[in-house]
């Protein structure tokens, strides 16, 4: 498994991401959208059935709106998260392929940007 981004940040650093978000949500979206990053991370949009897709669907995700922002606020999806954080698991013929380790680094490389952000 390969995981990167901000899992349960502390309230100043949520509060931190939440700006970026409401100044320039653009950034965000273009790195969680890009066919790369879908191909390994999923779609970035929720779950139709809840589950964990791309940065939606963690256990700790807000059902309301946070405090002071609108319910009907353009970025509201992304405003609800708790967490920013994006997993990938290999399969164990995966793992045991002679071309691993570059595969892992090409993981690596596509979830960097997001971790950045």
């Amino acid at each position: 498994m390969i995981a990167g981004g901000s899992w349960q940040p502390g309230r100043n650093e949520l509060a931190t991401i939440r700006t970026n978000i409401q100044r320039n949500p653009r950034r965000l979206r273009n790195v969680i959208s890009s066919p790369e990053f879908v191909k390994f991370f999923g779609p970035p949009k929720p779950h139709p059935k809840g589950e964990h897709q791309n940065i939606f669907g963690m256990e700790d995700e807000l059902k309301v709106a946070p405090k002071g922002v609108g319910k009907d606020h353009k970025d509201i999806d992304l405003l609800k998260c708790r967490s920013f954080c994006v997993s990938h698991r290999f399969t164990d013929s995966e793992v045991l392929a002679p071309d691993f380790k570059e595969n892992l680094v090409k993981v690596a490389r596509i979830v960097q940007p997001f971790v950045h952000w």
